[in-house]
């Protein structure tokens, strides 16, 4: 069997555990399934240390010596991120829809949001520019604080 061809089985399987599981929250969601306070708390305490690794591991990639920190490339990806996909967001909804309220603010500052680690991830898995993956997170999550709130603010 080759390499791309047991990825795509690979991904079908995955695909449908993925449906299986969305299906299982669809129904309990329509039978008012809830879940108990303890295993919500097992659930929480269980996942709470991915965040960390996530970040550690891109963090682990990044190199700021002088010399190979990239300015163009981060710069595009990050101005359409931090700034142009919240506008592109905002503006429709402030001045031609005339909307106000909390889905929108929602709407806007989630469009703000720094940039995953979890690209981050893939792309030095699959070798996919992982410098530039690594970076893009690195300045892009301490930049989308201020971004956030100044969005924020407009909106207010």
């Amino acid at each position: 069997m080759q390499p791309f061809t047991k990825v795509r089985v690979l991904t079908k399987r995955v695909g449908v555990k993925i449906f299986y599981g969305a299906l299982q929250i669809a129904v309990y969601n329509l039978y008012r399934f809830d879940l108990s306070v303890i295993v919500n708390e097992i659930l929480s305490k269980l996942s709470s240390p991915y965040l960390v690794l996530a970040l550690l591991s891109v963090g682990m990639q990044i190199n700021l010596s002088g010399k190979e920190i990239e300015t163009r490339l981060p710069g595009v990806g990050l101005f359409y991120k931090l700034i142009l996909a919240p506008a592109i967001i905002f503006l429709p909804y402030y001045f031609v829809f005339n909307q106000r309220g909390a889905i929108v603010v929602i709407s806007v500052t989630g469009a703000a949001i720094g940039p995953i680690d979890t690209a981050a991830i893939i792309a030095g898995k699959y070798n996919l520019n992982a410098k530039l993956a690594s970076q893009m997170v690195a300045i892009g999550i301490p930049l989308s604080l201020p971004v956030l709130y100044n969005m924020y603010l407009l909106m207010q």
